[in-house]
């Protein structure tokens, strides 16, 4: 219990004693929950218990009680809210600097928009970056970056004259179709779980006090992504309130499909 105060503050859902023993009956009954088999009737108490836990964690956070607890309930609670952010900029990254290019060919000619004759048996190359950049699809700000852009809740997105909400077919970073990248979702995985993980722990600072971009024009035609010319050199230094102790992250399983092209929706 006192564990759980210095977490969760004064707040602690599990001061409540109901609260408490429903965590346990939860604990008890976690192997026929695992089964789930009708477990609200082959696991009514762990049913039961993981429902109450749940409610009530839903009012501590509905009345804020995080903010007066522990960095690490604080810094949980904010990763959970920022994740459709973190997902959004990680989409901007992907669209400033994805470099790879869909290839088809043409089955039979065809003239495209009245003006463009396509012979059969041409092949076709679509460079990501050129739709990544065209202003009739992503809006005047085009050439901006805007971690916010991908979102999709209107409220959480800037919006102004110079923005376009984007067309989900516009986002080609892992390809489309039938060469739609196989390994998008462990790449992604891969990358969001190294970024939380650096934001969580440490501070990253330009080495010569400011982020300059780096020129990417020596990137090879065969890579995916655009790779800078020249080293980028950066601290990285500890976050001090979080010195003491030890750290340890692990990946779970999950069902859960990470959408991050329109092909993971649909």
């Amino acid at each position: 219990m006192a564990t759980t105060h210095s977490v969760y503050g004064p707040q602690n859902p599990y001061a409540d004693p109901t609260v408490e023993r429903s965590f346990w009956d939860f604990a008890d009954g976690l192997t026929l929950l695992l089964v789930n088999f009708i477990p609200s009737i082959t696991a009514r108490k762990g049913y039961s218990g993981r429902r109450k836990v749940a409610e009530a964690f839903v009012t501590y956070y509905k009345n804020n009680g995080h903010e007066q607890g522990s960095k690490l309930a604080l810094n949980r609670y904010n990763i959970k809210v920022t994740g459709p952010v973190l997902t959004s900029t990680y989409q901007e990254v992907l669209r400033h600097r994805a470099a790879g290019t869909s290839v088809r060919q043409v089955m039979e000619d065809i003239t495209l928009d009245g003006t463009y004759l396509l012979k059969k048996g041409a092949m076709v190359q679509m460079p990501c970056s050129v739709i990544h950049t065209d202003r009739d699809l992503w809006g005047a700000d085009v050439n901006e970056f805007n971690h916010r852009r991908f979102m999709k809740n209107p409220e959480s997105t800037i919006v102004t004259g110079n923005h376009k909400r984007p067309k989900a077919a516009a986002f080609r970073a892992f390809g489309g179709g039938h060469t739609l990248c196989p390994g998008r979702h462990f790449a992604t995985t891969e990358i969001m779980a190294l970024v939380v993980m650096f934001v969580m722990r440490y501070d990253l600072i330009p080495a010569g006090g400011e982020w300059i971009a780096p020129s990417c024009e020596k990137t090879g035609i065969a890579l995916g992504i655009m790779e800078p010319d020249t080293d980028i050199p950066v601290l990285v230094k500890s976050r001090s309130e979080y010195d003491e102790g030890s750290w340890a992250f692990t990946l779970a399983d999950s069902e859960m499909v990470f959408a991050v092209v329109e092909e993971d929706v649909n």
